[in-house]
């Protein structure tokens, strides 16, 4: 490993966990009907079925509903039918409600929208991920309800361990599953000026 240490002129960084604290918040919930979004009623739909997932951006919906409204309200609701699409989204049943949150284009495929609301819905996502916010979308019953931003900050050492690798030579990458938009503006923070977005948990190998 040592012999072949010094002819490395590549790394790839994941960005969640790795360039980030892997610690996300939700900063944003702003409703796709272009209304004050029901914030309860939001988190506890969202909530109920990001519970099944393992993924960072799931617990941040959850630990939001958990700190701000779970106490008034009681425990999450039973989730059936979950079903988890890696680097899309998640989607299954809450007290009777079809119920997917995911992606954009993830949540997209699976509502009928008119080109109205999914006007309103991109530029939403659009806005957030130009402000290296994670763009969550929720729909219920094939109607988006609403897009949650979530933040997560970058690691104090980040800045430095990427600067220290560029001054040796080696080109760094960002890889991430999360927004084109949300990337870039995350890379040109750090000074990285190659980052691969978009990307699903089994094509990450592949690049």
């Amino acid at each position: 490993a040592l012999e072949t240490a010094h002819q490395i002129d590549t790394v790839v960084l994941d960005k969640t966990g790795t360039i980030t604290q892997g610690k996300p918040v939700v900063t944003d919930i702003i409703c796709a009907a272009g209304k004050n979004a029901d914030k309860t009623q939001l988190l506890q739909i969202a909530g109920s079925l990001e519970k099944g997932s393992e993924h960072p951006l799931a617990e941040a919906i959850v630990q939001a509903y958990r700190s701000e409204v779970q106490a008034p309200h009681g425990a999450l609701p039973q989730v059936r039918d979950f079903h988890n699409e890696p680097g899309g989204g998640v989607s299954g049943h809450v007290e009777g409600h079809r119920v997917v949150v995911g992606n954009e284009r993830f949540v997209q495929a699976h509502v009928d929208e008119d080109a109205a609301v999914s006007k309103r819905v991109h530029d939403a996502v659009e806005q957030m991920a130009e402000k290296a916010r994670t763009p969550v979308v929720a729909a219920v019953d094939g109607v988006v309800i609403a897009v949650v931003a979530v933040a997560d900050a970058l690691k104090e050492t980040s800045a430095q361990a990427i600067e220290a690798l560029q001054m040796r030579g080696i080109d760094v990458v960002m890889l991430t599953g999360d927004h084109e938009a949300t990337a870039q503006a995350i890379a040109r923070e750090l000074g990285i000026t190659h980052a691969v977005a978009q990307v699903t948990p089994a094509d990450k190998e592949a690049v």
